[in-house]
């Protein structure tokens, strides 16, 4: 029973880090998204001067 319930905890934790890895990997790309979109309006701004 104990060693049953060790490996619960052991599946839930490792749910637990694949969702918040993924979490994490969609953070990154909205970054990089973000920082693209900023220095295309660098960029642009740059131009219009």
């Amino acid at each position: 029973m104990l060693i049953f319930l060790f490996f619960i905890l052991i599946a839930i934790s490792f749910i637990y880090f694949y969702k918040l890895t993924d979490k994490i990997s969609a953070q990154r790309k909205q970054i990089l998204l973000l920082k693209y979109e900023n220095t295309k309006l660098k960029n642009k701004l740059k131009q219009m001067n």
